[in-house]
């Protein structure tokens, strides 16, 4: 994956246009190449001057229900009744 995302911002360097970068990762990828939208989307974003392939930082909250008390809970549940739904389970630990 790595080289791909480096082969794009190559790509974008050298002036290519974003279908002539996907022709280029489709010859060398084959079936292991991105999506023609997600060669796309990393096109446009590299053209506009990103460096880096990690993700964005997201502005949501961190999750507070993923807690150790929580996952021995839930696996208790499960344990006792594989049938459960996950609305069931949530109801029952009391998260969303």
């Amino acid at each position: 994956m790595l080289n791909v995302n480096v082969e794009k911002r190559v790509n974008v360097k050298l002036g290519k246009s974003a279908t002539e970068a996907y022709d280029l990762l489709k010859k060398v990828y084959g079936d292991e190449c991105l999506s023609h939208t997600q060669v796309f989307e990393w096109f446009k974003r590299f053209k506009k001057g990103r460096k880096e392939i990690g993700d964005d930082q997201r502005p949501y909250r961190p999750s507070t229900s993923n807690t150790d008390a929580n996952i021995e809970k839930v696996g208790e549940f499960v344990r006792q009744n594989r049938c459960l739904s996950i609305r069931a389970v949530a109801e029952l630990v009391n998260i969303g």
